[in-house]
Order: C-alpha cells, then structure tokens, then sequence
C-alpha cells in the first residue's frame, strides 16, 4: 500500500515538473513575438493619433507646432546620442504619453513602419524612433538639412531597426509628414565608432537628406550603423507584411512545444512501463 501511495506521489510530482516545463518553455519562447505584436499595436495607435492630429491642422498650424516643439531638442554634437538619452520609464504607453509623433517612417525592404517622436529619450527609442534635429527642420521642403533619426537594435520587446543593416544602397525609404510623403534614396552606408559620427550627421548646403542611425554589431553596439537616403519623386510603394502576425508565431511555437513535451511523456511512460513489465 505504502509502494503504490508512493508511486502516485511520484507520479504527480512528474506531471507538476512537465507541466511547469511547458509554462516556462512556452512563455520563453513566445515571449519576443507577444511583445513585439503589443507594441506594434501601440505603434499603430500612435501613428493614426499623429494622422488624425495633424488632419486637422492647417499648414500653418502645424509649422508653428513644429516650432513649438524645437525646445524639446538634442542638438547635433560629437556626443553619442545613444548615451545622452533622457531617461524616463519605458512602459508608458506610446498613444497615451506625453511623446510627440512627428512623422513616419516606411521602410519597405524591411517591412517596418514606425512613428518618429521630436525626442530621443529612453522612452521614445524603446517605443518607436527619435528625431535628433529640431522639430522645425521638418518644415520646408528639406534643402540644406539632414533629419537624423535614432533607433535602437536588439531589443527583446521588439525589432525596430534591428534589420536595419540589411539594406543596401539604392534601397528607398519614406517620411509621411503632415499628410505628405517624402520619398528617399539610399547613397550611402557607413559603420563608424560613435566619436566618428558627427561628418555624416551635418547638413550640406542645397542638398537634402535624412540619415537613420542604430547600433552595431547586435548586443555589443560598439559602433554605429549610418544609412543616408537622398530626397527622390515619390511614387506609391506600399510595405507588404508578412503574411503571418506575431500573435500567429506565437500560437504556432505553443502546439511545437505542446506536441513535443507531450511526446517526450508519452515516450518516458512507455519506457517506464516496459521496465516493469521486464521486471515482472
């Protein structure tokens, strides 16, 4: 009797471990794609509040709240930027806070759409992209300026400009400013330390650029990456998505790691069970 309420014993206490395996297994491995498909839903959240802000703002309007944003500014110098963030907490709801969307970014080689705020805090790059020029550079039509826009790699929570390396020259991007979309071409891509910066980050005279800048290489971002796009015609290019939504990863990773511990019991049992039975 003894043998048998032990064995039992035993056998709850193997279910409990499998069943605290799958929990941690599953959570572990679905992590990144959950989070990454909440903050793209409040990235979106951001960019349609933008949208519908500035819709119904007359031209004028919106240049005087770019200007009005210019105090909230980190000025181009030979400091990394990445080090001088503004820290702030970085679980405050993008739609909600207190950010400034300024524009949107469209990469379609890398399927990525972002909201652009006028600060590179913490909270910002951890939630989208930062503009390090004054808001006001955004106004005109751009000649004489280089809009540099910070964004961070290899976050757990989400990609960001993770793939950013992955493009090449020739390669376009865009920024949908006040409902117009400014279209441009990439000319030139330097990796240099972040002391080296600041050459690729000037403005030249007469000409029009816009430079995204991340770390590199992932999760050591010793150096930085620089991608310069010059001012090209727009045509309509829309960003395919992937077919499948983080959400969908993560529903399918669940069953892989539900059908694989269910295997891994049903083969131990089956092993235990012979034993027995050789024994018997």
């Amino acid at each position: 009797m003894a043998k048998k309420t032990d064995r039992k014993k035993r056998g709850l206490t193997g279910n409990l471990f499998y069943c605290l395996l799958v929990v941690l297994l599953i959570g572990v491995a679905t992590y990144p794609f959950i989070s990454d498909q909440l903050l793209s839903q409040r990235q979106q959240a951001a960019i349609d509040n933008y949208d519908q802000q500035t819709g119904k703002m007359s031209a004028k309007k919106y240049l005087l709240h770019l200007y009005h944003l210019q105090d909230h500014q980190t000025k181009i110098t030979d400091a990394d930027p990445f080090t001088q963030q503004r820290k702030s907490k970085s679980t405050v709801n993008v739609a909600l806070s207190q950010l400034n969307t300024v524009a949107v970014l469209a990469i379609p080689k890398i399927k990525l759409q972002l909201p652009v705020f006028d600060t590179v805090s913490e909270t910002a790059l951890d939630n989208g992209a930062g503009l390090l020029n004054g808001a006001s550079d955004l106004a005109g039509n751009g000649k004489g300026k280089n809009l540099v826009i910070l964004g961070h790699s290899g976050l757990s929570i989400a990609k960001l400009f993770t793939n950013l390396p992955r493009l090449k020259v020739g390669d376009k991007f865009y920024l949908k400013i006040h409902g117009k979309i400014r279209a441009y071409r990439v000319d030139k891509m330097r990796t240099v330390l972040p002391s080296k910066m600041l050459p690729y980050l000037q403005a030249t005279a007469g000409k029009n650029y816009a430079t995204l800048v991340t770390c590199v290489p992932l999760f050591i971002n010793t150096h930085r990456l620089l991608v310069r796009g010059h001012r090209i015609p727009y045509h309509e290019e829309k960003i395919v998505r992937n077919s499948l939504s983080p959400f969908a990863w993560a529903l399918i990773i669940t069953v892989a790691i539900l059908a694989l511990v269910l295997l891994l019991h049903w083969w131990s049992k089956r092993k235990i069970k012979k034993r027995h039975q050789i024994r018997n």
